[in-house]
C-alpha cells in the first residue's frame, strides 16, 4: 500500500512539474475547412499542416448512417443463421421440451434483433426527415 502510494505521489509529482511545459506552447493555429473533408491549420509563420479525414464523414449523421450500415451488413446475416439455428434445434428435438423451449426463444431474439436493426436504418431517415435534412 505504501508502495502504490509513494508512487502515485511521484507520479502527481513529475505531472505538476513538466505539465506547465507542455501547456507553454505558443504557436498559434487558423483553421481553414477544406474540400474534401480536410482541415488545413496554419501556423503564425506561413507554414501550414494538412489533416486527412480517416472516417470519410462530414457531419454525425453521415457517421452513424455508416456505422448502421455496416451492423446491417453483419447483424442480418447473423440474426438469418441464428433463425436456422433456431429452426434446427426445433426439429431436431424429437419431444424434448427444453429443445423446443431453446428454439423457439432463439428464433424469437433473432427476430427481435433483426427488427431492432431494421428500426434503427429506418429511424435516421426519419430523424433526417423531422429535421428537413435530406
Amino acid at each position: 500500500m505504501k508502495k502504490l502510494l509513494s508512487l502515485t505521489i511521484l507520479f502527481l509529482g513529475v505531472a505538476v512539474i513538466f505539465g506547465g511545459v507542455v501547456l507553454a506552447q505558443t504557436n498559434t493555429y487558423q483553421q481553414n475547412t477544406g474540400t474534401g473533408g480536410q482541415n488545413t491549420y496554419q501556423q503564425g509563420s506561413g507554414a501550414s499542416v494538412s489533416i486527412p479525414n480517416p472516417l470519410g464523414v462530414n457531419s454525425i449523421g453521415d457517421l452513424i448512417q455508416r456505422i448502421i450500415n455496416y451492423l446491417l451488413i453483419i447483424g442480418i446475416p447473423i440474426a438469418t443463421i441464428m433463425i436456422f439455428i433456431g429452426a434446427f434445434y426445433l426439429l431436431t428435438s424429437a419431444g424434448d421440451p427444453e429443445r423446443v423451449t431453446k428454439g423457439r426463444q432463439t428464433i424469437q431474439w433473432a427476430v427481435l434483433g433483426l427488427a431492432i436493426l431494421l428500426i434503427g436504418d429506418g429511424l435516421i431517415y426519419v430523424i433526417q426527415d423531422i429535421m428537413g435534412k435530406k
